[in-house]
């Protein structure tokens, strides 16, 4: 070995350079096989997920080195234990709260140890899932239920965050390990089984997939009955969509439907819109997953004889707007189509059931914020103060007037490509530009109101939080003349979130947080009809 400049086996570094001129190494000794460069990633090792170090060799072929991965005794006395001889690694449960080691000892080109020291490197401790979040409480309401009010149902609604859009090139602040589904679903399904405890689940943005193969039967083993409906597009349908879920021990289904928004475009909604906005609702293809939910018991007790309670059911519209800001009137008017679809679903269960107590529930994702300063960075204020997007006034209103800058009447279609810095069309539409016969209202007769506007008196400051937008999107509102919430969930501080940036993050697995609400009605104690 001597003549190749290679030490004796187990011999030191300091004697192979022991004949070189003025104690300095010959130029044979500089080709000693060499550990240039160990890393391993930033990011905690997880159970289930490879953990891959980047290693560079110098002297030496990049295959010659033997690899040991160990991880840390029980103790800090104790010894290390022996777990892997690959460079790629994935952990175990039996590494979870460990500390990994890994050692690289390079070897001559044929493989030969020679016995020159190695490098090592040391990992945070293994976690089994994300990382923890805080708590989130059940905040009560700021206003007292009604005297005699009694659990109706815990309804639930979260984005779960497309897999189509959990890449790095989206989510660059995130681990990259934080996006894969595996460990994201393992994060969902717990807050979804688990931790949220709820009868009623809105999901928007599940994959076709991923509901096929883990979220319903992880779903349908935790006691849920659920449906999927994917917004169609113009070569078929999405790649995901809304999915539905009730507990079947509280619930049963009545009546269900899926139906596109656009399918509720009919001459009496089309009046005054111009052929633009109605080719782009059609185009569209959003969705709204209605279904009908017989109540099948009373905290505990059967709601047969004379103990069934004048609420029959709930009637629970699943959703998910157009994403784009810059379409604030297609938004408006989706919303006014989702209201039209849904009070004609109503009415036919309620014919059907001969009784009107289905109270209307809807959750989803409606892409629009509680006021238009948040929509548009110049706010559009009335009396001192903002006023709501269109969407939001809508529903809680029940009328968009003409006057409203998300109005249909002011729709912009959005023209061809333009260059970076190119501003957006400014200025809204005319009777010119759009030859309307008699500008109307948007409207709807339903009496809706947010869980948590009713719980708290305002919305949350955000349900959607990324680098480059933080704000309210998501929402669950009721039919206040016979539902209130008495809880709703607490939103995760924000300091939190910064933590780590944004979401989706390695303790959150979606850029949406969900919201929760505790509904109750004084109207399942009594045997008063609505009317008396």
């Amino acid at each position: 070995h001597h003549q190749h400049g290679y030490p004796p086996m187990k011999r030191g570094l300091d004697e192979v350079w022991e004949g070189g001129e003025h104690g300095t190494p010959t130029d044979d000794s500089r080709r000693i096989p060499t550990v240039h460069r160990l890393r391993l990633p930033p990011a905690p090792p997880v159970v289930g997920v490879q953990h891959c170090p980047k290693l560079m060799l110098m002297h030496t072929s990049q295959e010659a080195h033997r690899v040991e991965w160990a991880r840390s005794g029980e103790t800090p006395d104790a010894p290390w234990v022996p777990v892997g001889s690959e460079l790629f690694y994935t952990p175990t449960l039996a590494d979870v709260g460990c500390v990994l080691r890994i050692t690289i000892t390079p070897l001559s080109v044929d493989g030969t140890d020679l016995g020159l020291p190695g490098a090592a490197r040391t990992t945070p401790a293994v976690l089994r899932e994300f990382g923890p979040r805080a708590v989130r409480q059940l905040v009560r309401s700021t206003v007292p239920p009604p005297t005699g009010a009694a659990s109706v149902a815990r309804v639930l609604s979260y984005n779960i965050m497309s897999q189509s859009t959990a890449t790095p090139e989206f989510h660059r602040h995130c681990p990259p390990w934080a996006l894969r589904w595996e460990l994201r679903w393992r994060a969902l399904r717990l807050q979804l089984v688990d931790e949220l405890a709820a009868d009623i689940v809105c999901l928007q943005e599940v994959d076709a997939v991923a509901y096929e193969r883990e979220v319903e039967p992880a779903m349908h083993a935790a006691g849920f009955v659920g449906t999927l409906a994917c917004r169609r597009t113009r070569r078929g349908f999405a790649p995901h969509g809304c999915a539905t879920f009730h507990r079947h021990a509280r619930f049963e289904v009545a009546r269900h439907r899926a139906a596109a928004l656009a399918d509720a475009l009919d001459a009496e909604t089309c009046r005054g819109l111009s052929q633009e906005i109605i080719d782009e609702a059609r185009v569209r293809g959003t969705v709204v997953v209605l279904t009908a939910l017989r109540l099948r018991c009373l905290d505990g007790h059967a709601t047969e004889s004379e103990h069934r309670a004048p609420i029959r059911g709930l009637c629970v519209a699943n959703t998910h707007l157009h994403w784009d800001p810059r379409l604030p009137a297609l938004k408006a008017l989706q919303a006014e189509l989702l209201c039209r679809a849904l009070e004609a679903f109503r009415a036919e269960v309620s014919e059907a059931d001969g009784s009107e107590a289905w109270p209307v529930v809807l959750g989803g994702d409606l892409n629009s914020t509680p006021d238009y300063r948040s929509d548009d960075p110049e706010s559009f204020v009335v009396h001192d103060r903002p006023q709501a997007s269109g969407v939001y006034e809508l529903l809680r209103t029940r009328t968009l007037p003409p006057s409203h800058p998300h109005h249909p009447l002011h729709f912009v279609p959005l023209g061809p490509m333009r260059a970076p810095g190119m501003p957006e069309p400014q200025g809204h539409a005319t009777t010119q530009q759009h030859p309307l016969l008699e500008p109307r209202p948007l409207s709807h007769g339903l009496e809706l109101e947010s869980s948590y506007k009713q719980a708290l008196g305002c919305e949350p400051a955000y349900t959607n939080y990324t680098p480059s937008f933080k704000g309210t999107l998501d929402y669950i509102f009721v039919e206040k003349s016979f539902l209130c919430a008495e809880y709703v969930l607490a939103l995760p501080d924000e300091a939190e979130l910064e933590s780590h940036t944004a979401l989706p993050s390695c303790v959150h697995p979606s850029d949406h947080l969900p919201v929760l609400a505790h509904l109750v009605s004084e109207f399942l104690t009594t045997r008063k009809s609505r009317k008396q």
